[in-house]
């Protein structure tokens, strides 16, 4: 806007026309410049920017003491009122450790004690984060292990089962084989009642082999399984009344 305000002059000016008098006078142009495009009142506007001033609660006091600066230059104010509209726009964390030092009387201490109390506050806002974080990485580094160590015992406790079954599975075959040659070598001595086989207790004959076991160490005559296989049979054949008799005539 201010371009398109001077333009018309300067062009009248190269088409030959009378210059103005800011063309070569710099107040002049200063003067018609504000005129236009300054504010109509400078010490209003400066009064209402400073009463409208306020420090954010995550501003650094520095930035809230220029602008503080820039428009109380511009004003004819005593020291009271500067303290008091400075305190004024203060954030409460500020405000709060005045009120229990007591507020200052000049303007100059009011800034500077604002200032140390500013710079303790975001010191001790730096030791916070600082000691969340290192707390935030510890449990991180906890949990991690305690998830490297489940892992560990889940993959430990996967391994050793396969191991077991295929232990089980190899001894199964063993007994498999056992139960299938043992059952193979009696088919071929023992016919269908239980009795040797012709080509058995030839084998056995050829061999001095007893006939009943099959044992190299003794004959047929001398076997204990033999002799007890018939006083089992002998046991069993034997009749009961025959028994009752007898028992009857001993206890008589």
């Amino acid at each position: 806007m201010a371009l398109n305000w001077f333009e018309p002059a300067l062009l009248k000016i190269q088409e030959g026309g009378f210059p103005p008098d800011w063309i070569d006078n710099y107040p002049a142009f200063v003067s018609e410049l504000r005129t236009n495009f300054g504010p109509h009142d400078p010490v209003g506007d400066a009064e209402a920017d400073i009463e409208a001033l306020r420090m954010r609660d995550t501003q650094r006091i520095t930035k809230y003491i220029i602008e503080f600066n820039r428009l109380s230059s511009q004003l004819d104010w005593n020291n009271s009122a500067l303290c008091h509209q400075f305190y004024k726009g203060l954030p409460s964390q500020i405000k709060d450790d005045i009120s229990r030092v007591g507020k200052p009387k000049t303007f100059a201490e009011m800034r500077k004690l604002s200032q140390s109390i500013d710079a303790r506050y975001w010191e001790c806002q730096s030791e916070v984060s600082r000691e969340s974080s290192s707390h935030q990485k510890s449990e991180a580094s906890s949990s991690k292990s305690n998830s490297k160590k489940k892992k560990a015992s889940s993959s430990h406790s996967s391994s050793s089962k396969p191991s077991a079954k295929s232990s089980s599975s190899n001894s199964n075959p063993k007994q498999k084989s056992t139960q299938s040659s043992s059952s193979s070598n009696l088919s071929t001595k023992l016919t269908k009642d239980s009795k040797i086989t012709d080509r058995e207790r030839q084998r056995r004959m050829d061999n001095n082999l007893c006939l009943y076991c099959g044992s190299s160490r003794h004959n047929a005559k001398d076997c204990h399984k033999a002799s007890n296989a018939k006083a089992r049979a002998a046991k069993a054949s034997k009749p009961e009344g025959k028994s009752n008799s007898s028992d009857t005539s001993k206890k008589s």
